[in-house]
């Protein structure tokens, strides 16, 4: 329920977008970091699953198999 029922990382897909959305409003270059914080949540995504796969198991492969790791 919740969230979590259509992604998997809602708290970090709102982090990337909070990064986006604010050095677009600045109109920065620096924008760029935005793009490394989307890379290192997505490695960070990887490294959990590993280990709520290992945790959970089967039940963590059907919720997987059924929600995207950020979006659609």
């Amino acid at each position: 329920d919740g969230p979590f029922e259509y992604s998997r990382n809602p708290i970090y897909l709102g982090l990337i977008f909070m990064f986006f959305g604010f050095f677009i409003a600045l109109k920065s270059y620096l924008i760029i970091f935005a793009f490394l914080g989307a890379y290192y949540f997505y490695k960070a995504s990887i490294r959990e699953e590993k280990l709520l796969r290992k945790h959970f198991g089967k039940e963590f492969i059907e919720y997987k198999n059924k929600v995207p790791l950020f979006l659609y």
